[in-house]
């Protein structure tokens, strides 16, 4: 009513306005500029004046405000025209009687709003106020209309606003709280925690839980949605919000509380924390709880929290099958006796890569994540080229299987096969997929059972060749001597029986000098375990030589043992000596006549096998000719009649049963080169 007042005086001014003219001329101006000033304030006044004569019910003065918003000129609403040539008369009937007792000043005035279509056929809506004026004042009444369409609409806006969100608050299948934490804020603000910063926050509610269960017993519930109730099995929305304290007991909750409290004092807009509670069954139930504060200022931003709690516990469920499920399949990865690893299709590039990895190469997963296929620490890789080549059939989805070599950390060359295949979707190729498994053992073995077969080879072909020497030279001795016997028993000469007699027992020492050689050979082969002994080879060399210092006391000899004394090596005592013995005789039996005979005996280091060096300046072999028969039993390469063919076959023999090979190098007259070679 306070527009009213002011309208009041505005037109009682005006009114005693027209009475100053009788007034002394200084009183009278005084008044006149007065009168004019609450008259220009009238004339402008953002809402509309009318002044209406009780009497005639005809309106006295209106101001602009008036004219525009009922949409008539002042003339002629001053032209003996009252309030039905502005109000519809549907609006008339249903407030005239009102109206006509305001003035017949039977009623102190009524007020109503109104809604209208304007001009331009827009809806607009006033508020229409009249009241009498004092009786002094004259028998009128004043009207006063607000345009107050914009507050209206705003006001029908803000309440469809807020039936819609009561309507998504209520539907909504997310639960939702709207809770009061204005005395929350008003009592972190008495603990000069506002505004702080949110480690200093955290630690003090941390160290002060009853601080925040203070807090709690604040907080201010002012509803809760149906799907808060779903989610407690709670039927009763006033049994939940009488009880809620209880309901949301628990360690996680008192957890989420403090995180929302640290907000508020840093002045957060939002937070999120999880959260855990019981249903009305005794059911465990998680939470994700998302707290927002309305626009606002101040404390009064605090009114209206909305906080929405989110079922997660199936997700939990699920989480938990999935990192359960994760768990046994990594332990089943890393238990594989291979490296299981993926790769993007795309890419080409490792996305994991099992624990395994690291037992076998010695590297972290972590030196192949991340990297391309194949592309590792440089050194890793025997052969890159060939590993480039398999990358690429990889790269174009070929499945495939490669054995390579590697590197391993310690410097230990692995063999690995790896196995490629994919993961598809339909025809698309979503992963990657490969097993390397560690063959170094296999390929070993392999490698041992190709010696071992190529060892059975030539036993094999060495016992052929041997029961043909035995089935040969036997038959042949034993040919002779029934020759000899038959001969002898029907011969009459006794010089002659004599002379046969003698070449039986030459022809019987020649049988026994094949038994005991053979002999010999068979014990080589049959010898069931070899004992080995760490022998010094400088002085076994050196103990030879005197051995045979007899037989090269008959020639002049220079024999150079150029071996290092420290050298050891891990063999059979006699086979050692036989070895060294056949090999100088050798060289001492078959020394050239035309210079002085120098054996020179040298020892050498390769990286997988030691080989021991003797070298002669004798005779020679032709190799070409006699070195398929060099090593055969009872191959002989010269003309005494006492060579027996057995030394270098026993010694060959011999150096294979070691483990080890022997070689030779030769050219008649400039002599022999014999390498044995040491496993």
């Amino acid at each position: 009513m306070a527009n009213i007042a002011a309208a009041t005086k505005i037109f009682r001014s005006e009114k005693l306005g027209r009475q100053f003219y009788c007034l002394p001329d200084k009183t009278r101006g005084v008044h006149l500029e007065t009168a004019n000033i609450y008259k220009a304030i009238f004339e402008n006044d953002r809402d509309g004046f009318a002044v209406v004569d009780n009497i005639t019910g005809f309106f006295v003065d209106v101001n602009k405000t008036f004219c525009s918003i009922t949409g008539k000129e002042k003339a002629f609403l001053l032209s003996q025209k009252g309030m039905a040539e502005v109000v519809p008369s549907r609006i008339l009937k249903s407030d005239n009687n009102k109206y006509q007792q305001v003035l017949k000043g039977a009623s102190n005035g009524f007020e109503k709003i109104y809604w209208y279509r304007k001009k331009e056929g827009e809806p607009g809506c006033i508020k229409v106020r009249v009241a009498p004026l004092k009786p002094e004042w004259g028998s009128y009444s004043l009207i006063v209309i607000e345009d107050i369409t914009e507050i209206q609409f705003s006001k029908r806006k803000w309440k469809e606003s807020e039936m819609h969100f009561r309507h998504l608050f209520d539907s909504s299948p997310v639960g939702l709280w709207e809770e009061d934490f204005s005395d929350v804020v008003d009592f972190l603000e008495s603990r000069h925690l506002i505004g702080q910063q949110r480690s200093q926050v955290k630690q003090y509610l941390d160290a002060h839980p009853d601080v925040v269960h203070k807090c709690l017993s604040l907080v201010k519930i002012i509803d809760v949605n149906q799907a808060v109730l779903d989610q407690y099995k709670i039927a009763d929305k006033v049994y939940f919000l009488k009880n809620i304290n209880t309901i949301l007991a628990s360690q996680k909750g008192f957890a989420a509380a403090q995180s929302f409290l640290t907000a508020i004092c840093v002045n957060a807009d939002s937070d999120m924390h999880e959260s855990e509670g019981v249903t009305a069954t005794g059911e465990k139930i998680d939470f994700q709880l998302k707290w927002h504060v309305t626009p606002g200022i101040g404390r009064r931003r605090y009114q209206r929290v909305i906080l929405a709690s989110i079922d997660i516990t199936g997700m939990k469920k699920v989480n938990r099958a999935l990192e359960d499920a994760s768990s046994r399949i990594a332990t089943i990865i890393n238990t594989i006796d291979g490296i299981v690893w993926t790769a993007d299709p795309l890419t080409c590039r490792v996305n994991f890569m099992s624990e395994k990895i690291q037992e076998i190469t010695g590297y972290p997963k972590e030196a192949f994540v991340g990297r391309e296929l194949f592309t590792t620490t440089p050194g890793f890789y025997v052969n890159p080229e060939l590993m480039s080549v398999f990358r690429q059939k990889v790269s174009m989805g070929m499945p495939d299987i490669l054995e390579y070599q590697i590197i391993n950390k310690n410097g230990q060359v692995c063999w690995l096969r790896n196995s490629i295949s994919f993961i598809k979707e339909g025809e698309k190729v979503q992963l990657i997929l490969g097993i390397a498994i560690d063959i170094t053992a296999i390929k070993k073995s392999r490698m041992e059972l190709s010696r071992s077969m190529e060892v059975l080879r030539k036993q094999n072909k060495r016992l052929m060749n041997f029961s043909y020497i035995v089935s040969h030279n036997l038959r042949a001795h034993s040919s002779n001597i029934l020759s000899l016997c038959e001969l002898i028993l029907h011969t009459k000469d006794e010089t002659e029986r004599q002379e046969l007699i003698s070449l039986l027992e030459e022809v019987a020492q020649q049988l026994h000098n094949t038994m005991q050689g053979l002999n010999e050979v068979t014990n080589i082969h049959t010898a069931e375990r070899i004992p080995l002994e760490k022998l010094n080879l400088y002085d076994y060399i050196n103990n030879c030589f005197d051995v045979l210092e007899d037989r090269a006391a008959e020639k002049e000899i220079i024999f150079l043992n150029k071996v290092d004394p420290s050298v050891t090596v891990e063999y059979n005592k006699a086979y050692l000596e036989s070895v060294l013995l056949n090999i100088l005789s050798n060289a001492i039996k078959y020394s050239h006549t035309d210079r002085v005979l120098q054996i020179n005996i040298e020892f050498s280091c390769a990286p997988d096998e030691r080989v021991l060096t003797i070298a002669d300046n004798g005779v020679g072999m032709d190799l070409e000719r006699e070195g398929s028969r060099l090593f055969g039993l009872f191959k002989t390469f010269s003309a005494n009649r006492k060579s027996r063919g057995i030394g270098l076959y026993i010694t060959r023999n011999q150096v294979e049963a070691m483990g080890g090979r022997i070689e030779v190098e030769s050219e008649p007259g400039k002599g022999s080169i014999f390498k044995i070679y040491f496993k």
